[in-house]
């Protein structure tokens, strides 16, 4: 067998060639992120004995692989996907020297592989990847959209410092609307029946009209200040985070109709979010290569560390080496469950009652949840309550 090894960059890759006895056929190669340049991989690929089997095998990082991947895909040709992790240990147990170049790391991917089993990226990845960027791109335009609230109340506390907590602390959908219609206090403060009467029709839920009344009078009696400059801000502000709002709301649909059109068994799982659901079939690639929960939990960093050495044994903090993307929604959306699931809800309390502090409970619930997830999966089986038992 050949061990191919590939090192990924944004321009250019580099290859490493050995045998299973070690000899090497290709001590190391560039060739260009460009057509020009996969066909001179392919050619390299091409005059290899083809009486023997091919292993390649590359980093998981960043995004420029993906269409390297499937330009080998298209001609053929399995690739292995690799934990950075995993390398990054490997490399020091490969040679103690600091040397580093993109030859030692495409070598060090060969010899990982030969030493070691990894999983090759299944035919038709580019699915699951599209599915992997869309959750990760609205994670990102949420986080964006957290910031512009923050923003928009860091200017609110100049302009009218009464109006959030008039809104309970929160800006919700009335209060984006009034301040996206109205702008300054002194609009507000003219709003008319007219006004309140628009905003019954343009709105699912509204304030009472006692309420609208104080809230003009809050208006009327600021103590805010406000000029141009801070109406532009707060005109952009919002600007921008409907923009957000829109983006993230198209991306939502994109989600979820490529969720229900792959119809994974979680989704039987009654208020689990189809956004959790969506992450975490992008982020295990619906389990392929995971032979077990146990496998599962530690590619989350879910599993606990652990220290044992002759007469200590004891459990350490929880392992976060995983993806974050998919423990955070293994975690939330857990959290979300509590109080739909009594026996959840039960072994969340069970785990509090030892001592244990709100989120190494939640973790707990988040491993249990995930073992019933990954018995679905596997098993092709439909959701059943007596699984979280």
């Amino acid at each position: 067998m050949y061990y191919i090894g590939i090192d990924i960059a944004k321009f250019k890759h580099a290859i490493f060639i050995q045998d299973d006895n070690g000899e090497i056929i290709n001590k190391g190669e560039y060739f260009d992120n460009t057509p020009s340049g996969f066909q001179s991989l392919l050619t390299i690929l091409n005059n290899l004995d083809k009486s023997q089997q091919k292993k390649i095998g590359l980093e998981a990082t960043g995004h420029y692989h993906m269409n390297l991947i499937a330009f080998l895909h298209n001609h053929n040709y399995d690739v292995c996907e690799i934990n950075p992790y995993f390398i990054s240990q490997y490399r020091k147990t490969f040679s103690n020297r600091k040397n580093k170049n993109d030859f030692i790391d495409s070598e060090i991917i060969s010899s990982y592989l030969m030493n070691h089993e990894c999983k090759s990226y299944p035919k038709g990845f580019y699915h699951i990847y599209a599915l992997k960027s869309l959750t990760r791109q609205r994670e990102s335009l949420i986080k964006a959209k957290s910031k512009q609230l923050i923003e928009l109340t860091n200017i609110l506390d100049i302009i009218f410092p009464e109006f959030k907590p008039f809104f309970n602390k929160k800006l919700s959908g009335t209060a984006l609307y009034i301040l996206n219609k109205y702008k300054t206090p002194t609009h507000i403060a003219n709003m008319t029946i007219d006004s309140y009467n628009n905003m019954k029709k343009d709105l699912r839920k509204v304030m009472k009209y006692s309420k609208f009344l104080e809230l003009k009078q809050l208006a009327k009696n600021t103590v805010g200040f406000f000029d141009d400059i801070h109406i532009i801000m707060l005109e952009a502000s919002l600007a921008l985070y409907f923009t957000l709002d829109e983006q993230i709301k198209n991306i939502e649909n994109l989600i979820r109709k490529e969720v229900l059109e792959l119809q994974p068994k979680m989704l039987g799982i009654k208020w689990f979010s189809i956004f959790y659901i969506a992450t975490i079939i992008a982020e295990y690639n619906f389990f392929e290569g995971f032979n077990s929960p146990s496998k599962c939990l530690a590619f989350a960093g879910l599993e606990p560390g652990r220290y044992q050495s002759g007469q200590i044994d004891k459990n350490l903090p929880m392992v976060k080496h995983g993806s974050g993307h998919l423990r955070n929604s293994l975690i939330y959306g857990s959290f979300t469950l509590l109080g739909r699931y009594p026996v959840l809800y039960d072994y969340y309390k069970k785990k509090r009652d030892e001592g244990k502090s709100h989120n190494v409970a939640l973790s707990h619930v988040a491993k249990k949840l995930l073992r019933v997830i990954f018995y679905l999966e596997k098993n092709n089986k439909n959701f059943n309550i007596n699984l979280l038992k």
